[in-house]
């Protein structure tokens, strides 16, 4: 009975995840990707696995997307 509950209670996190993560722009989906120039900067991105925006080092050109000046500009694209 107690296995039964803990997998339902599993199961329904996963789902209620993959609905949130679904609703979501896909961009936030990206992994940050620091670029490949020689400037060292901080930037916000969206990381999925934590649902928040956290700072990675950007080198100013390159990347992808999910990269973004501040981190109220990653929560208002991303949540």
């Amino acid at each position: 009975m107690k296995t039964s509950l803990l997998l339902a209670v599993i199961a329904t996190s996963l789902l209620m995840f993959q609905l949130t993560s679904a609703d979501r722009n896909p961009i936030c989906n990206l992994p940050p990707k620091e670029g490949f120039c020689l400037w060292m900067m901080r930037r916000s991105f969206f990381n999925p696995s934590k649902g928040r925006c956290d700072t990675f080092g950007y080198r100013g050109c390159g990347g992808n997307k999910n990269n973004f000046e501040t981190p109220r500009a990653c929560k208002e694209a991303c949540g």
